[in-house]
């Protein structure tokens, strides 16, 4: 089946969302990077896996530059919850940035370039 964009393509292996986190939505007298953390923190839990297993994470954000004075948030994150040397990326694609974390999350797993 074609459509404007092209041919649809198949992924090269099943790809899966084993595991979800959240903090509550609203103002926190938390830090960004304490929100990340304990949203990944209950994504880990959830999926019930161990960290050494984790070799990638990706970080949707936008503004934490401008608003909260931070970069690096994915770097950032990985130390915090001990995924050193996992590779981290942040991605900032306006108000498109979670769904562009997912999908980079999702080919990296798909192609074999991560786990």
């Amino acid at each position: 089946m074609s459509t404007r964009r092209g041919p649809r393509r198949s992924l090269a292996r099943d790809v899966a969302i084993v595991g979800i986190g959240a903090t509550p939505f609203g103002r926190s007298p938390w830090s960004l990077l304490k929100l990340l953390a304990e949203a990944a923190h209950g994504a880990l839990e959830d999926a019930a896996i161990p960290r050494q297993r984790v070799d990638a994470l990706y970080v949707a954000n936008v503004g934490a530059g401008r608003l909260n004075h931070m970069s690096g948030l994915a770097s950032a994150l990985a130390d915090r919850l001990g995924l050193l040397p996992a590779a981290a990326d942040c991605v900032e694609n306006g108000p498109a940035s979670g769904g562009s974390a997912l999908k980079a999350g999702v080919l990296a797993v798909a192609s074999g370039y991560h786990e």
